[in-house]
């Protein structure tokens, strides 16, 4: 068995991340771009009077990476370069519509990691992966996940299938690199959550 050390300096990047949440203002329903005496909007993603609530912040090499609500996606990942025309919407994990949310964003390696959801009525909750070095949107793993962490370039997570129920799994954002970490009870009825 192996065991996974959280950072010791976890409460302070609890601490930075209420910091950075603190620049988006959701009145202004804009992404922010703050300087030392001012604050301009970088992109008006859900035009008009409506929020788009940017969430999930995650910082890699100069972009931001967060989820919004543009009005007609429902909340996707996005990406932002501090400029109006460096920031996009990355996927559009639901193009069949509805209220669903794509989640929990989180980097490892080159890759940023996030929960999202297929084109198809299911209502499972696929890990996706972006891979900055080609930038290219993927279904890494299909529905079923559950909470998951980054640790030292890889993503582990709790996963449920019929051979391994909620085990904890681990990725390093490929197909290949992805499997079993921890197999609690191998074959049993024992659940990790």
């Amino acid at each position: 068995p192996h065991s996974i050390a959280l950072p010791n300096n976890l409460p302070y990047l609890v601490s930075v991340m209420k910091i950075a949440l603190g620049f988006l203002s959701a009145a202004s329903a804009v992404l922010l771009s703050t300087t030392v005496c001012a604050q301009t909007v970088v992109s008006d993603i859900n035009s008009g009077s409506a929020s788009s609530t940017p969430n999930f912040l995650v910082a890699h090499q100069g972009l931001i990476f967060f989820t919004a609500d543009d009005g007609t996606h429902a909340r996707e990942p996005w990406v932002s370069d501090g400029t109006a025309a460096g920031t996009r919407m990355i996927v559009d994990t639901k193009t069949n519509g509805g209220n669903w949310n794509a989640n929990y964003l989180t980097n490892a390696g080159d890759r940023t990691f996030f929960r999202g959801y297929p084109n198809s009525t299911s209502g499972s909750k696929p890990m996706w992966v972006y891979d900055h070095m080609t930038q290219t949107p993927t279904v890494l793993q299909s529905g079923g996940i559950i909470n998951y962490v980054a640790y030292q370039g890889k993503v582990y997570f709790y996963y449920n299938t019929s051979g391994h129920q909620n085990e904890i799994w681990v990725t390093d954002g490929t197909v290949a690199g992805t499997g079993v970490f921890l197999d609690f009870s191998p074959g049993g009825p024992f659940r990790c959550s």
